[in-house]
């Protein structure tokens, strides 16, 4: 062979050294790229709601995962769907409402109310979970209302159950596989449970997190949630919260301006009616003044009539006595008269003796 072919092996051997080393480097770079263009789609829509969804290409996104990525995302490579978060965060509700440490002194009813009144849209269902988790606040409900809060009672298992069965069921005409339109729809399902279940129970022996005390945005839950649903499903979640959040205050203002407007009603009611009480008490005390002053008019005349009276029982007891007195004399004349009578009796007959004794001896003489 000749001096000029050996070079051309030299060459072709360089080349194809070279070449391998620019491919080596360009596979390395490549790798490198869908790595960070596979975190970014993690990072925008999460991880895969279930193991069937695909990506554009047709392939299962689960297979695109690496064990390095999750374990950036979620700190551990257990978890690869968001169907399984899901079950997890059920899994740690189910044990916090067991647990009877976990808001201490509460009731598991009453852990179930709390967990329902985070995804209550209308301020009646808020305040009859709200009467639920405070028994105090039941003082003030009406009968029918203290009748719907234990039927409440007896429902919640079955709504805290249905949090997590309803973004896992399918609508009745749903394709299979699934559209990517259906897939977006449970991931938003899926970001809302997530979303407001965040932080809402503390893990038995979980220290306060400094940094969601500041802002409960850079909480490891949240950031955790962030990770699984990604960016765009939960920001649809917190859009559509503060939708929900602004629909209740027009309730609530609306609730406000109608107990505002029974209140005016019952309070002029009431002040109308006082006016009225006021009036009629103004009456019976002028008539309570006139009866008054005639009752005291009429004890002045009773007690005038009791001194005449006895002024006149004095008199008729002196005349009494000076009756008596003339009655006692009066007695003794009659005694006299009586005696006196006697002797003129005795008298009288006397003088007839000595009258007939006289004839007598007149007769006599001649």
């Amino acid at each position: 062979m000749s001096l000029l072919g050996k070079l051309l092996i030299i060459l072709n051997f360089l080349a194809m050294a070279g070449f391998l080393a620019l491919g080596v480097m360009d596979y390395g770079k490549r790798q490198t790229w869908a790595h960070a263009v596979l975190r970014y789609d993690v990072a925008i829509h999460g991880i895969p709601v279930d193991e069937k969804e695909t990506d554009l290409q047709g392939q299962t996104r689960v297979e695109n995962l690496t064990s390095t990525l999750l374990k950036e995302a979620l700190g551990s490579d257990s978890i690869k769907t968001q169907e399984q978060e899901l079950q997890r965060a059920k899994q740690q509700l189910q044990a916090a409402i067991d647990n009877p440490e976990v808001f201490k002194p509460w009731t598991a009813t009453q852990k179930q109310a709390y967990v329902m009144l985070q995804f209550a849209r209308t301020i009646p269902e808020r305040f009859l979970l709200s009467a639920v988790c405070y028994p105090q606040q039941a003082d003030v409900l009406t009968k029918e209302e203290k009748d719907q809060l234990e039927k409440l009672k007896t429902e919640l298992p079955a709504q805290v159950n249905g949090i997590f069965e309803n973004p896992l069921q399918l609508p009745e005409k749903a394709r299979k596989p699934l559209t990517a339109l259906e897939y977006d729809h449970r991931r938003r399902a899926i970001a809302h449970v997530l979303v407001t279940l965040v932080d809402l129970f503390p893990e038995p022996g979980q220290q306060p997190d400094p940094e969601a005390q500041k802002d409960p945005l850079a909480s490891k839950g949240f950031r955790r949630v962030l990770a699984v649903c990604g960016v765009k499903a939960v920001a649809q979640e917190l859009d559509a919260s503060g939708r929900v959040l602004q629909e209740m205050s027009y309730q609530l203002m609306s609730l406000v301006d109608q107990e505002r407007l029974a209140f005016a009603d019952l309070h002029e009611t009431r002040i109308n009616r006082v006016y009225d009480e006021s009036q009629q008490v103004a009456r019976l005390q002028g008539v309570l003044q006139l009866v008054t002053t005639q009752a005291q008019i009429e004890e002045a005349r009773a007690k005038e009539q009791e001194k005449k009276v006895a002024e006149l029982t004095m008199a008729w007891n002196k005349a009494q006595d000076a009756t008596d007195e003339q009655l006692k004399t009066l007695s003794a004349l009659q005694d006299r008269l009586f005696k006196t009578r006697l002797q003129v009796r005795d008298a009288n007959r006397i003088n007839q003796q000595l009258e007939r004794e006289i004839r007598a001896l007149e007769k006599k003489q001649p």
